[in-house]
Order: structure tokens, then sequence, then C-alpha cells
């Protein structure tokens, strides 16, 4: 595949840059990536003839624009008058206005909130949104200048979690949020004293692109799904009370390529919170039993001071 050749095997989860190798921009049927040939030099004699293809057969519609840059024994000028042919010109990108938030999660992975907030501001006065999304989306102007004014974010802890499989939230045994909807992420302010508190992730089990993402924050802190959390398929008891024990509980489960996991899943709706879906990672369990009807649970144990 195309994404192989730039050392993204099985397809990309996540913008990256690396000094010979990267991935810029990561959104719904558009890619920005590159790669430089300083340690692995394609030798060749006379000329070089590269391709790729273009899904199973070239059968997937598609446009490619490339640069790329090489060394000669001596001056020459330019082939041809290539760059000037019309059919150069990129084609109208039908899902420009659409992928808005994944291309802000993008530059907010880099901690680009400059550009994040350019970009903004242009959906705000350019794209055609109805009323409630460009109020969002100045909402989240102004959250990227604070972002980049060093101003303190959001003060109450934010809850949230974003899925396209059914999916709830507990906190301390009490449901908090539920979602089964790729298009939207739900959100919450919550109050967690000091003390310790244990989060819940509950989500249907399923075939791929089955994912979830949920976690807490409050200002710069955030906490979401991984490594250290403990995950079962199914399990019995009390597992929503802090003082549960689940020692026991060891299904493996990973990060997705997203989320959204699926390109089928084109537009995601605004919201004001900088800082959630950019950085944490969804996830999904692994090898799971044969049959229907699986619960998948995440579990965390946590301290506040």
């Amino acid at each position: 595949g195309l994404e192989d050749y730039f050392n993204g095997g099985w397809y990309y989860r996540a913008v990256f840059q690396n000094p010979l190798y990267g991935l810029t921009l990561k959104r719904p049927f558009r890619t920005v990536q590159y790669r430089f040939h300083l340690p692995d030099v394609v030798t060749f004699e006379k000329e070089l003839n590269m391709g790729f293809e273009r899904g199973p057969g070239n059968t997937s519609r598609a446009a490619y624009d490339t640069t790329v840059y090489y060394y000669l024994e001596q001056p020459s000028e330019a082939f041809g008058d290539q760059p000037r042919q019309a059919w150069l010109n990129p084609p109208p990108d039908e899902f420009e206005a659409r992928s808005l938030m994944t291309r802000l999660w993008d530059y907010e992975k880099s901690d680009d909130f400059s550009n994040a907030e350019k970009l903004t501001q242009h959906a705000v006065m350019y794209w055609k949104y109805p009323a409630d999304i460009k109020a969002i989306l100045s909402q989240r102007v102004q959250a990227y200048q604070a972002q980049r004014s060093g101003v303190a974010s959001e003060e109450a802890m934010t809850i949230f979690v974003y899925s396209n499989k059914k999916s709830a939230v507990y906190l301390d045994g009490k449901l908090v949020l539920a979602t089964s909807d790729p298009t939207r992420s739900r959100v919450a302010a919550v109050d967690v004293p000091a003390g310790e508190h244990v989060l819940s992730v509950e989500t249907e089990a399923g075939a791929w692109p089955d994912w979830v993402q949920a976690g807490l924050k409050k200002g710069v802190w955030i906490m979401g799904i991984d490594s250290s959390w403990k995950c079962a398929v199914n399990p019995v008891g009390k597992w929503r009370d802090s003082s549960y024990d689940d020692s026991g509980w060891n299904q493996p489960f990973g990060t997705c390529k997203g989320p959204p996991e699926q390109e089928a899943v084109p537009f995601v709706y605004p919201d004001p919170y900088v800082g959630l879906q950019s950085k944490l990672d969804g996830v999904r369990a692994r090898e799971l039993p044969p049959g229907v009807g699986a619960k998948v649970v995440y579990r965390k144990v946590f301290e506040v001071d």
C-alpha cells in the first residue's frame, strides 16, 4: 500500500514527524506525507519509473501531488512545462468542511495551536456551517488563543467519551455519560473531590473497527485509557466500586488508528474542548472470545490530591 512506502504500514494511527519520513496531515480521504532517501538511496543509471497503486487493481478514484528532489552532475533546465498544465490542479475537496475536527486534532497532536486557530477562524468565516456550529467554533478559537497565551484552561474536571459502539462511563459507581455515536463526543463537568476514585468504561465488543476513547481532564492534566488500566470481558461482581479487586483482569487491548478509526466517518460534530480527542488514544480489546454480546470493561483506580 501507499502508506508502506512512507513507513506507515497497516495505515497511520496519527500524524507524526521524523527527520526522514512523516505524515503531516491525515483526514478522511486525504493525506500529506514525505520520505527522504538519504540512508537508503535508490540508484539508477539512466532513468527511474516509480508508481503507486490506487487501491486493488488501481480501481480507487484518486489524485496525487508529488515533489521529488534529486542531484544532477551539472546544472540543467527543468524538463517541460508540466506544472502549468490545468490537469495538475487538485480536484475540489468535498470533505474539506466535514473533516474539520480531524484536521484540528492533527494540529493539536503537534501542539500547533496557531494553525489550529487559523483553520478554525477560516471555517467560521467561509464555510457554510449552521449558526450553532459556528458558535461552538468561536468558543474553540478563544480556547486556542488562551492556550497560546498561557492562560489556564477550564477549572472544572471534565469527563468525556467518544465511541462507535454502545459505551458508558461510570465515576465512583455512578453513570456519568453514555454514547454510541461516532460523529460526536460526549462531555460533562464533574465534581471529583480529593481522595481515591474509580473510573470505569463499559463498551460493546465487536469486530473491527470498534473503538472507545474516554478520560478525565482538568487544565493541562489529562488521564485516558492506557496500559495502566485493567481490562476484562463480561466481568462479574461490583466492578464499578473502588473497593473491587481487579487484580485478575488480564484481557489484552491496544490502541487504534484514530479515532475516528474508520474513514467512513467523514464528519465529527465540533465541540469547544481543546486537547481531548487529540491527546488521548482510542482503544479496543484484542483476542476476544467467540460469540456475540460480550461487554468489555476498562477500569482505573486513581487519586486526586
